[in-house]
């Protein structure tokens, strides 16, 4: 996608992003200095469901979030880039819904699935369950101070439109739907739990 993005082309980059933070910054920079429009997201976080749950979520009706966990597929042994593939997913839609201020990440394998765990620096821990074999839709728990909810985010009616609107609507104003930092975030989180699950769950730190 280089050459668009250096020819001045508003550029769309289908998850995830990259596979190195390192050089998803510097073709972030690029595209900065040139003036050129670029984004990049997982289509979950655009899923009606989900919309409606993180406008509730920040709204305070659910309560104050003490604890969340998040489920989904996602293959950490895939050939297409291991924990990068699917768990974008997961990993876009939990900083969409809690920030993406996160502190650390780690990650623990049991078998062919995967548990990473978010930090913040509110304490708030938020568990993102890696399943191979999953069936169903992605689904959020919490845990607050009004109770237990959890949901799951049924697909739209027509499955990612919303997420081609967005980036057509980049396309035909200009304007980048989301920073630079909301870009690369998911990706640095996702080395992140490379990382730990290389050395054997070790919690690693995000910069």
């Amino acid at each position: 996608v280089e050459p668009f993005m250096e020819a001045g082309i508003p550029t769309f980059v289908a998850k995830p992003f990259c596979y190195d933070p390192k050089e998803g910054l510097k073709f972030l920079a690029k595209a900065q200095k040139l003036g050129t429009p670029v984004t990049s997201y997982s289509h979950m976080t655009l899923r009606k469901s989900f919309v409606a749950f993180v406008k509730s979520l920040k709204a305070g009706k659910f309560g104050q979030v003490n604890a969340a966990s998040t489920c989904g597929p996602a293959d950490i042994k895939s050939k297409y880039g291991g924990v990068f593939f699917y768990g974008i997913h997961q990993v876009d839609m939990a900083l969409t819904a809690f920030g993406h201020d996160v502190q650390s990440v780690s990650m623990q394998r049991s078998g062919d699935n995967a548990v990473g765990q978010l930090l913040y620096p509110s304490g708030l821990k938020v568990s993102i369950f890696l399943i191979k074999d999953y069936a169903g839709d992605f689904s959020f728990s919490l845990c607050t101070d009004k109770g237990p909810h959890s949901q799951t985010f049924e697909n739209d009616e027509v499955p990612h439109l919303t997420g081609i609107q967005r980036f057509c609507k980049m396309f035909k104003t200009g304007k980048e739907p989301l920073s630079h930092e909301q870009i690369i975030k998911p990706i640095q989180v996702l080395e992140g739990f490379e990382k730990s699950i290389a050395n054997a769950g070790k919690v690693t730190k995000i910069k």
